[in-house]
């Protein structure tokens, strides 16, 4: 039985899934895990509709992605809060602050 369940499993993890819904990239990055982190909120893509998936992304890019991972936006705003915001090379407005000093808060 241990052996059907695990070979079961491997055939799930291989074979490509479809999504349901839009394609939300116009660059061809569309499969099931890219689809799924976009509309959990955790990839928003870039300003011109593709999802460039073969760029390097920054510090900040990644912060967002590990903290989305594991809390919502609100509960990213209410975490931020919970801790003393004195990096110095993070500012106040930017877009990756509350992502930031939320990871912060969480250790």
């Amino acid at each position: 039985m241990k052996k059907c369940f695990s070979i079961l499993l491997a055939l799930v993890l291989l074979v490509p899934v479809a999504f349901a819904g839009e394609a939300p990239y116009t660059d061809g990055f569309n499969s099931e895990a890219v689809y799924q982190t976009h509309e959990w909120g955790i990839f928003s893509g870039r300003a011109d509709g593709s999802f460039d998936g073969n760029t390097e992304i920054s510090r900040a890019d990644l912060t967002k992605v590990l903290v989305l991972s594991i809390f919502s936006e609100e509960e990213v705003a209410a975490c931020a809060e919970e801790t003393e915001w004195s990096f110095t090379d993070v500012p106040t407005d930017e877009w990756y602050t509350n992502y930031v000093y939320c990871a912060k808060a969480k250790g």
